[in-house]
């Protein structure tokens, strides 16, 4: 067992082969490189502040939509 593997289990007791070290971006993740290491808002957009503006994720000037974000 190998403590530097990114899917090291410290409550393992028995070596099975299956350490794996390829988080390639550092995230906390056994994978390749991701396209965004955080969160996704609302917006599609990475570690993003989410659907801030009136209209949702467009800066749409608030009298150009409707309640529900739909462009007028």
């Amino acid at each position: 067992m190998d403590q530097a593997a990114c899917n090291f289990d410290p409550d393992a007791t028995l070596e099975n082969g299956a350490c794996a070290f390829n988080d390639s971006d550092a995230d906390g993740i056994c994978d390749d490189v991701d396209d965004c290491i955080g969160l996704v808002d609302a917006c599609g957009v990475c570690n993003g502040p989410g659907d801030i503006y009136e209209c949702g994720c467009a800066d749409i000037p608030t009298e150009d939509c409707d309640c529900d974000g739909n462009q007028l």
